[in-house]
């Protein structure tokens, strides 16, 4: 890959901003960012403006998201973090 990765991390709790500056420092490659609210983070993804998505699945909301994202742009990646004792099955049937 070259140039930088364009990452929208959608978290479940208050971390977002702790988790995604975390990521930032590991890679230099990585451009993450948080998305405020469910509507944002769709608008952005229609627009192109992110290259992956990453989805805390203990959101409340979390596998109707993954299945309006990739609705939203099919070819956009999208990663389901799941914890240890999760099953990741819903997450997978909804196109993580």
């Amino acid at each position: 890959m070259t140039g930088e990765c364009r990452v929208l991390y959608l978290s479940a709790d208050g971390d977002a901003e702790q988790t995604a500056g975390r990521l930032d420092r590991a890679d230099g490659r990585l451009a993450v960012d948080t998305g405020p609210s469910d509507d944002g983070a769709l608008d952005r993804v229609r627009t192109g403006d992110v290259d992956c998505v990453v989805v805390d699945r203990r959101r409340s909301d979390g596998t109707a998201l993954l299945q309006r994202v990739r609705g939203a742009a099919p070819d956009v990646p999208v990663v389901a973090s799941v914890a240890a004792d999760d099953d990741p099955g819903p997450a997978l049937v909804a196109g993580a």
